[in-house]
């Protein structure tokens, strides 16, 4: 029998009945057009790696090993570091003697401590509320499940467009936007032609990247706001970025696809047969599925990549 994503089972409903989901849709729009009309010039020439860490202790240990690597594959590169944290976490982290960086300021944005797993991944949309973002015009997101194999620069130094969110995904297919792990709806037949038509494709949103703009950061608002109010189904916030980032067309996934290299770690040894890029060219592992499962993920890496 084929090995099921345990992910499915993080799926969750927001009770939300304040809101209906066409009134949702509807004010997403006009907010999208405000967001439209503000600038996409980028705020500077300075570069911003950041990541999420809440709620589970679990994923320090995640973090450090992701730090890590990044510090070994940045020579070269001009990069601050932002941990988007609650302040328990926070305490953690500095409190341990293995955290080293090559970054030239390490910042912590301290929000309220997530109530799961769930809440505390879509603490990445915070970054728009970042007192400082705007002293940064690129800016790279990465979860700490991602290991660096080359260096950084690969990555900071692609020709990104202003507007757009480039992000990637395992496997550029068209029918990924109906999944559950990538939508809010189901798509009509006349809405995934119009994504054929204008070649957008579902993304993961565990890595993502994007110039750094007013428009930019309405954006983010904006997608942080539908994770309040949205009344339906979701999966992490996933579902909200490709939803609002694709029915605008706003993503792009193909600028970063050869620099990730995915692996399903809920597949085991076969995940290491993906052959969707050369692991030579890549600047990164995602050690993807098993969402929220960390120690899972840390005993997949230290069994089949014990170097990292």
């Amino acid at each position: 029998m084929p090995v099921v994503n345990p992910s499915i089972n993080l799926v969750r409903h927001n009770d939300n009945k304040t809101w209906t989901e066409p009134q949702v849709l509807l004010e997403m729009r006009n907010k999208y057009k405000a967001a439209m009309r503000l600038s996409d010039k980028a705020f500077s020439k300075k570069n911003l790696i950041y990541f999420t860490i809440n709620y589970n202790e679990e994923y320090v240990e995640l973090f450090l090993k992701c730090i890590n690597n990044l510090n070994k594959h940045s020579h070269g590169s001009s990069y601050d570091i932002l941990i988007i944290t609650c302040d328990r976490i926070k305490k953690k982290i500095q409190g341990d003697n293995r955290f080293k960086y090559r970054a030239e300021n390490v910042y912590f944005h301290v929000v309220p401590e997530a109530v799961d797993g769930i809440a505390a991944s879509m603490n990445k949309l915070k970054i728009y509320a970042w007192d400082r973002i705007d002293n940064y015009g690129r800016v790279l997101f990465l979860d700490v499940d991602i290991m660096c194999i080359n260096n950084i620069s690969r990555i900071l130094s692609l020709p990104a467009r202003p507007g757009i969110l480039h992000s990637t995904i395992h496997m550029a297919q068209q029918h990924l936007h109906q999944t559950v792990y990538h939508r809010l709806l189901q798509y009509s037949m006349t809405e995934m032609n119009w994504f054929k038509e204008k070649d957008i494709y579902a993304f993961n949103a565990g890595q993502f990247m994007f110039i750094n703009s007013p428009r930019m950061l309405a954006h983010m608002a904006v997608v942080d706001w539908m994770t309040r109010v949205w009344p339906g189904a979701y999966f992490f916030e996933q579902s909200y970025m490709n939803h609002y980032f694709n029915s605008f067309a706003l993503s792009d996934v193909q600028l970063l696809l050869p620099t990730v290299w995915f692996l399903a770690v809920h597949l085991g040894p076969r995940a290491i047969m993906q052959p969707h890029i050369s692991i030579e060219n890549a600047t990164c592992i995602h050690f993807s599925g098993h969402a929220c499962d960390c120690q899972f993920k840390l005993d997949f890496i230290n069994q089949y990549y014990p170097n990292l």
